[in-house]
């Protein structure tokens, strides 16, 4: 499982530049492969989209 898979999350000029550690790379790529309706996903991948989506979520709340 992974603890934490975003190290940073901040704003470069017009760019989001979020920091992630490249053991976890793999992990991100298998949580963001499509999910067809009525499939379901490990809580382990459910813990990468959320960590990923509430990184995004920080950097676009942050002024321009």
């Amino acid at each position: 499982m992974i603890e934490k898979l975003i190290g940073s999350a901040s704003i470069d000029g017009e760019f989001a530049v979020l920091r992630i550690h490249r053991d976890n790379i793999h992990s991100l790529r298998v949580a963001m492969q499509p999910i067809r309706q009525g499939e379901t996903t490990s809580r382990s991948t459910q813990n990468v989209r959320d960590q990923f989506d509430k990184a995004l979520a920080k950097v676009q709340g942050r002024p321009k």
